[in-house]
């Protein structure tokens, strides 16, 4: 079984959609949160349940997609310490791809 571990930015990506659902309704809010959670812990048993992605550069860093309702759930697996990384939860219409080539540039920015 694979641990799951939440990157800051995941954590606060939950917390936005939860706050936007929660403004209309907070129990709505986390039964949605619940749901959304059972799906991601699916991961901890099928950690490559989730799509590789057809973009180069989400390939390249090894980065898949799991999929629930309108958001996607962006991940990477680390099959020697049994381990799956949360990046981020993003509603389908963000354009993630523009968002991953920035963080990669700023990684890249900061190791040179």
């Amino acid at each position: 079984m694979y641990r799951i571990l939440y990157a800051e930015k995941a954590d606060e990506d939950l917390t936005e959609i939860y706050n936007y659902i929660a403004s209309d309704s907070p129990e709505r809010a986390a039964a949605y949160l619940g749901k959304m959670e059972s799906c991601i812990l699916q991961l901890k048993d099928f950690p490559n349940i989730g799509y590789g992605g057809k973009y180069p550069e989400l390939v390249k860093l090894g980065i898949r997609m799991l999929s629930f309702e309108d958001y996607l759930v962006f991940y990477t697996v680390n099959q020697a310490e049994m381990c799956v990384h949360v990046l981020r939860v993003l509603h389908g219409s963000v354009n993630y791809r523009k968002l991953f080539r920035a963080a990669r540039q700023a990684d890249d920015d900061a190791e040179n």
